[in-house]
């Protein structure tokens, strides 16, 4: 018990610190670790709103000043990306601008399921 203390311990961190997403990314790499296998991956995105000061999770955001085409293309940067991390070997959190509304996205991957 006393070695897992220090995992706990940042497992409580992180869930106090952070959202949900940040928590299953840190439990996903703690069961890795631990000889886990993931049997499904998963990755969410979060958009960094301006006005409120906070990333909101599964939003697609854009500027009053963003075009149709513009839109269509954040949609599909954001599907892309998400497979790309999705893809990549292990679990974190992600960052990354869009091209097309210069917006902040945060990508998380996690395990969904283990075998």
């Amino acid at each position: 018990m006393r070695s897992l203390l220090p995992i706990l311990i940042a497992i409580l961190v992180s869930i106090t610190l952070s959202g949900c997403a940040e928590m299953y990314s840190a439990m996903s790499n703690y069961n890795a670790a631990n000889g886990s296998k993931c049997k499904v991956k998963a990755a969410s995105f979060a958009g960094y709103h301006e006005g409120e000061g906070k990333y909101m999770e599964n939003r697609v955001l854009y500027k009053e000043s963003t075009t149709d085409q513009n839109i269509k293309n954040e949609y599909a940067w954001l599907k892309k990306k998400m497979n790309e991390y999705v893809y990549k070997n292990g679990f974190g959190t992600f960052y990354e601008t869009s091209p097309f509304t210069d917006i902040s996205y945060k990508f998380h991957t996690y395990c969904k399921d283990y075998y």
